[in-house]
């Protein structure tokens, strides 16, 4: 009997060791045998809506950067011509957000909640994380309706035409994936994920609370204006949308997004076995230069909702935002990568134990198996439990 990460651990006898690899093998014979034609559809369906999802989220964001990309060539900032700049970053705007959305989706519907692993407190936590996580999706569903009501109002349009049939047809799936993507943070940040990331620096940790906190004006400014605009367009008052706008993006908005923001910072000081390859080294870059072109339209809100106060005093406000917000976007994007590179197989099986205490009363617990092959000198089970029957 020996002791790991406060569990006590028994090393199976060879009889046990014996009936847990005949367990394993019956498992995975009773898998092959499952009807594989409706795991293949549910598969399918899922990949399909995931795709849907993950071209409207590109569709969605179209309008965003082509209208970036208009103000930087007004403002002299893109030598090219207009319309070169425009369709290079539409068919990368297209790219990334339809990939990123659509592996982002597929691999939370395909993949085991972890929520009946977390204490009574931690699903708490989660359940409101899942109606927080929507918050942070009202600046970029902001913008989308203001460039879209622009445009209608330049060429003169009315009622329910392309431009607000785009905004409305591409909404839900930028709302789907804006909402996932704070919620995967926000649950890594709730389930303590990122505990074994030690940062035993001073540096390490101004690099990574400082932007944070630094950001945290900035993203107020911008998530308040981007509310309180939707406010103003549902019929609210200036002022009733000024506050809503204030509790619901300012703080709650934000503080989702910072909180992403800060996960994605301390993963840099992740330590891994492995050396890293020049093809991850690349990936990280390409990742990093994507995560700047993706966080302009953050900060260009923020700068033009307080567009009348000193240029200096904004830079000072909204560079620590550009930073940890550029970050964060190459991190979604990197994580992405590796869900489709790194794809883990689901849980084919589980053993049923039974553990005893002094009171002989018992419990039931379920040990999940990879269903790898198993070598008989390496099985161990946490607890001091007896095998009792296979599912």
């Amino acid at each position: 009997m020996r002791t790991l990460a406060g569990l006590q651990v028994k090393t199976f006898t060879e009889n046990d060791k014996l009936i847990v690899t005949d367990t394993i093998i019956k498992l995975k014979e009773h898998n092959k045998c499952l009807d594989k034609f409706s795991c293949t559809k549910i598969k399918l369906v899922q990949l399909a809506i995931s795709g849907i999802v993950g071209i409207g989220t590109g569709l969605a964001m179209l309008p965003i950067f082509d209208s970036e990309v208009q103000e930087l060539s007004e403002a002299g900032l893109i030598i090219d011509e207009y319309n070169v700049a425009s369709i290079g970053v539409s068919i990368n705007t297209l790219a990334i957000f339809s990939t990123v959305s659509t592996i982002a989706l597929y691999h939370y519907m395909s993949h085991r909640d972890h929520k009946d692993e977390s204490t009574p407190f931690q699903k708490i936590a989660l359940d409101i994380a899942k109606v927080a996580s929507l918050c942070s999706a009202i600046l970029p569903v902001s913008q989308l309706w203001a460039i879209e009501v622009t445009n209608q109002s330049i060429v003169g349009s009315s009622g329910f035409d392309e431009y607000l049939a785009w905004a409305t047809f591409t909404t839900l799936p930028l709302c789907i994936y804006k909402s996932l993507e704070a919620f995967e943070h926000l649950s890594d940040f709730v389930l303590n994920k990122l505990h074994h990331i030690n940062l035993d620096s001073i540096g390490s940790n101004l690099f990574v609370y400082m932007p944070t906190l630094l950001s945290a004006t900035g993203r107020f400014i911008a998530y308040t204006a981007s509310a309180a605009y939707l406010g103003t367009e549902l019929g609210m008052g200036e002022e009733l949308s000024l506050v809503m706008g204030a509790l619901i993006g300012g703080v709650a908005g934000s503080s989702v997004i910072g909180v992403a923001e800060h996960n994605s910072l301390k993963w840099l000081f992740e330590k891994r076995e492995e050396n890293t390859t020049w093809k991850q080294k690349l990936g990280g870059a390409i990742c990093a230069l994507e995560g700047i072109l993706l966080t302009l339209p953050l900060v260009t809100t923020g700068m033009e909702a307080v567009k009348e106060w000193n240029p200096v005093f904004k830079g000072m406000i909204f560079s620590p935002l550009f930073i940890s917000h550029s970050i964060y976007e190459g991190r979604c994007i990197y994580k992405a990568i590796e869900k489709l590179f790194h794809v883990q197989q689901d849980i084919e099986g589980q053993l049923r134990l039974i553990s005893m205490d002094g009171d002989n009363e018992s419990y039931e617990r379920f040990v999940s198996t990879d269903l790898l092959p198993v070598d008989n000198e390496q099985i161990n089970i946490a607890g001091d439990s007896e095998i009792v029957e296979n599912i």
